[in-house]
């Protein structure tokens, strides 16, 4: 017993000091932020640069400076409740969890694989105009929007031709313009190597979607999770800071097949 006791009073130790010292850095990292937007504030003053313009970086440095600590903060947290696995899986789960389980199939997993997918899970901050996919590129992870503002749109130099295949504009090197097939559409052209029939598929059923606009509490590219990495037939693009949880999507898969299988088959149909 007292063995049990001395052993509780380490580990809550080491938890309650960690925190102590997470509330100590943040002292420090917001007066080292005052300093840095202090002097940015007066080089921006001596060069006679606009109000406006002024308020817009002032604005943006606000939230840049915000989400390292927040990173930086997550990290060292989840380093320092190693001692104690029950409050690390619980913190998780408050931090991670909650918001995967939002999503109608992933609520569905086990707890227990529910905490280690969080452990393949990674914040990401990303300030606006940053793309998360390009169309054309093979995307490998799906994105929760914990907070922020993302627009999906098909790219400007696409066409479509009579037979429903996506054209993409390409400028040659004698400074005209010609068009080279992007996707195919209606499954009669053979597709690139590396690119298989399910793939084909997800693809196919990606292009139908149109374009949209997706906030806080949505998923982008989750379809993957079940189905696998596939080219992303549009771009995505961040139209204010956004603060993602980003999923593997092969590591996903490895970690449901192992740990879960027959749900994920019963996920996947």
């Amino acid at each position: 017993l007292c063995l049990i006791m001395a052993t509780t009073s380490l580990v809550v130790g080491v938890a309650v000091n960690g925190v102590a010292a997470i509330v100590s850095k943040l002292n420090e990292r917001t007066a080292v932020t005052n300093e840095q937007l202090a002097k940015v504030s007066r080089f921006l003053r001596a060069y006679n640069v606009p109000g406006d313009l002024q308020r817009r970086v002032h604005s943006y440095l606000l939230q840049f400076f915000e989400n390292q600590e927040r990173e930086d903060t997550k990290s060292s947290l989840m380093v320092w409740l190693k001692k104690s696995e029950t409050l690390r899986v619980n913190m998780n789960l408050a931090l991670t969890g909650t918001c995967l389980a939002r999503h109608h199939l992933i609520r569905l997993v086990p707890r227990d694989v529910l905490v280690n997918v969080c452990d393949i899970c990674d914040m990401e901050f990303h300030p606006p105009g940053e793309e998360l996919a390009q169309a054309g590129s093979e995307v490998k992870s799906c994105f929760y929007i914990r907070r922020g503002e993302v627009q999906t749109c098909a790219p400007d130099n696409e066409e479509t031709n009579r037979t429903g295949n996506v054209l993409a504009k390409v400028a040659t090197s004698e400074g005209t313009t010609e068009f080279t097939t992007l996707f195919h559409t209606d499954g009669t052209a053979a597709p690139p190597d590396d690119i298989d029939e399910i793939q084909r598929e997800i693809e196919a059923t990606d292009r139908k979607r149109p374009g949209r606009q997706y906030r806080g509490g949505s998923f982008i590219g989750d379809f993957r999770l079940f189905l696998g990495t596939s080219r992303s037939s549009k771009t995505a693009t961040c139209t204010s800071f956004c603060e993602l949880i980003a999923i593997d999507v092969e590591k996903f898969r490895s970690l449901m097949i192992e740990q879960a299988p027959e749900i994920f088959d019963m996920l996947v149909i």
